[in-house]
């Protein structure tokens, strides 16, 4: 009787500690994932607001000379934004990482702001409200899986 009582103690011991590394890998993986987030929320903040002037100009010249649009736009990266390639590579690492332990309830919160991040292409207030409102329901779905104690 006593053996077998050990043996289920023991098992649930072992239940729970692997229950609790799997939480708390989620945890991990969501606030890095989140903290991604939050940097490219900051870098599209900071994007510059072009007037109807530019950007009747840069649809003149994506039109009729597509060649000298990627050119430029791939000047434009190299010499004010060169650090965007790292903060992809970053998001995407901390992306693939939520999407590898997240629980099926989360995935659809994440590919809505997937796919926010997909559509951005300058800032105005409508892409801003959406993404405040998909990021800010992504961070209650993630609460409320892993609870709210710091990681």
């Amino acid at each position: 009787m006593a053996e077998s009582w050990f043996a289920l103690s023991n098992h649930r011991i072992r239940n729970t500690d692997a229950e609790e590394r799997t939480r708390e890998a989620l945890r991990l993986a969501i606030v890095g994932y989140l903290h991604m987030l939050e940097l490219i929320g900051i870098e599209a903040a900071r994007q510059p607001r072009s007037g109807r002037a530019v950007l009747a100009l840069n649809s003149f010249i994506e039109k009729r000379t597509p060649q000298l649009d990627y050119t430029s736009g791939r000047l434009h990266e190299a010499i004010f934004t060169p650090h965007l390639r790292d903060l992809l590579d970053r998001y995407s690492l901390a992306a693939n990482q939520l999407l590898m332990v997240a629980p099926s309830a989360l995935l659809e919160d994440i590919q809505r702001v997937n796919e926010l991040l997909m559509e951005f292409e300058r800032p105005d207030q409508d892409w801003v409200r959406r993404w405040q409102e998909a990021r800010g329901q992504l961070v209650r779905a993630c609460r409320d899986e892993v609870g709210p104690e710091a990681a």
